[in-house]
């Protein structure tokens, strides 16, 4: 969610709705589900890319340092079918 505006929002949203980006939503959340930033939080969304997670973009651990990269904070199964999407840790 954050520097993305309500349009980009709604959509995610709405692809996500009218199953739309099916393929690009599969081919991407493979990557994220192997990342650290990936959130499977049922009581939130379904999947986040967790902001309050943080790691090293060289070794992907845990990292509050000041070239730590957080979760973008989106909810993946929306915002994985947006083609300018793009992945905080440039894995896609």
């Amino acid at each position: 969610m954050f520097g993305y505006n309500v349009k980009q929002i709604a959509q995610g949203w709405a692809k996500k709705m009218l199953k739309q980006g099916e393929e690009l939503y599969k081919s991407r959340i493979v990557i994220c589900k192997q990342c650290p930033l990936y959130n499977n939080n049922p009581t939130l969304f379904k999947e986040v890319c967790d902001a309050s997670r943080c790691v090293d973009p060289e070794t992907l651990k845990p990292s509050n340092n000041d070239n730590a990269v957080c979760g973008c904070g989106c909810e993946l199964s929306a915002a994985l079918r947006l083609e300018n999407k793009e992945c905080v840790l440039n894995k896609w």
